[in-house]
């Protein structure tokens, strides 16, 4: 399609490396890419006491350093990005609490995906092909030994480099 507004972007589940948390070792977002380096990301950040939505459009994605990899969870039509934007605003944010933390966001955002009407979901252009948490870790857990040992991390599997 050469139509950007009726493209399907591939979603993701982003994770960074992540020091001095008390239980965590990674950050995890959730980010729609229309490139290597071009990214929506949607999630939470702070500390338990300031946590709070923060979308952004990260144009150097890949170029992080911190960035660990990720596992496709759907697709997002481009055209949505603003409605699944505001839709995001709705997942709980809790602050106090060191059980949780921006996992628990991310796993929230794909319930609330996951859960919504199938026409709704479509109206929006939206569609979610996994939110098992137990496949994620240990597709992220791969990913992460993938970035390791300097293999393709997904963003480089989705948009290969021209030959």
């Amino acid at each position: 399609m050469s139509d950007t507004s009726e493209s399907w972007l591939p979603f993701i589940v982003a994770q960074y490396h992540l020091e001095g948390h008390h239980r965590r070792t990674e950050h995890w977002s959730l980010a729609a890419l229309s490139s290597r380096s071009r990214a929506h990301i949607f999630e939470v950040v702070g500390t338990d006491a300031t946590f709070n939505y923060a979308p952004r459009l990260d144009t150097d994605f890949a170029r992080n350093p911190l960035f660990r990899g990720g596992c496709i969870v759907g697709h997002v039509r481009a055209s949505g990005i603003a409605q699944l934007t505001e839709l995001l605003r709705a997942v709980r944010v809790v602050r106090y609490a060191l059980d949780w933390d921006c996992q628990n966001w991310v796993m929230d955002a794909l319930r609330l995906l996951r859960d919504m009407d199938l026409d709704d979901a479509e109206a929006l252009g939206f569609r979610l092909v996994s939110t098992s948490e137990r496949a994620m870790r240990d597709e992220l857990g791969a990913e992460k030994e993938r970035w390791e040992v300097a293999d393709d991390t997904i963003e480089e599997r989705l948009f290969p480099a021209s030959a």
